[in-house]
């Protein structure tokens, strides 16, 4: 069971906090059932997709949360499932909408993983997947969750987008230090796609357009910080050397934990 708990790789999740918040933050008001949302996201569905992802990688060097995984016990995608199943079964208690994303996304999370259909192989297939659901729908997660109803408006749709190209950027920069194990599982990844190069050029892109977004938004912390974002990935990618597990992880959290604060300290 500790091997179990371990492949959860709770404290990676951090790294996505933000989108639930940002979802939250652009409708009407933080209640009990968006906190309930947030732990079944963020202690459930996020958490069951990082173990069910590992029982069919099967990693053995290091993976986001953890340098040096255990061995990857048997009945892991059980557990997983078991997990996200629970989180599954309580979503309706935060509402119909948020347990109808809940379900999609967890879909999305399987159909990216499983042998059967591996999205994970194809950079056509997991990119789309993986922007519009861990940015997309784990945004709606939030903004649901927080009483938004119907059709967004622009600062909900603002929101969305900055959402969406942050996990755009987080995404494949993830990948860089897995491109040799994900070869050998014959997993194309974006990162594999695009090189060290192409990745850091896609991160600065995608951080001036959460720059925009935050500029449309009336955050000017957001708009600067992400600018500056933007200019060290765009040094880096001149640089085009491939990170260590201990720089991605490092400037992951961090990015994560500044996002997270300052939305919270620009709170409606």
């Amino acid at each position: 069971m500790r091997h179990v708990l371990l492949h959860f790789r709770f404290p990676f999740v951090f790294v996505l906090t933000p989108i639930y918040v940002w979802g939250a933050w652009a409708a009407p008001g933080w209640n009990a059932p968006t906190t309930l949302g947030f732990l079944l996201v963020h202690l459930a569905l996020y958490p069951g997709a990082n173990a069910f992802n590992t029982a069919y990688d099967r990693d053995t060097g290091p993976i986001g949360g953890l340098a040096r995984p255990p061995s990857v016990p048997r009945g892991l995608a059980a557990w997983s499932t078991l997990l996200q199943g629970t989180g599954a079964a309580l979503a309706p208690l935060v509402g119909w909408a948020f347990a109808l994303a809940y379900a999609a996304l967890w879909g999305i999370f399987t159909a990216y993983s499983h042998p059967r259909t591996r999205w994970k192989r194809s950079p056509w297939l997991s990119t789309p997947a993986i922007v519009a659901g861990q940015g997309g729908l784990g945004w709606f997660l939030g903004w649901t969750a927080a009483g938004g109803t119907g059709v967004p408006g622009a600062r909900a749709g603002w929101s969305l987008a900055a959402a969406c190209a942050a996990v755009a950027a987080l995404f494949p920069f993830t990948q860089l230090y897995q491109r040799e194990e994900d070869a050998a599982r014959r997993d194309r990844t974006l990162a594999a796609a695009l090189g060290v190069r192409g990745t850091f050029l896609l991160g600065a892109a995608a951080f001036v357009a959460v720059a925009a977004s935050g500029f449309a938004l009336g955050l000017p912390g957001l708009t600067a910080y992400a600018l500056a974002v933007a200019l060290g990935a765009a040094g880096l990618a001149a640089a085009a050397r491939t990170p260590s597990h201990g720089e991605v992880m490092a400037v992951s959290y961090a990015n994560s934990a500044f996002l997270l604060a300052y939305m919270i300290l620009a709170w409606p």
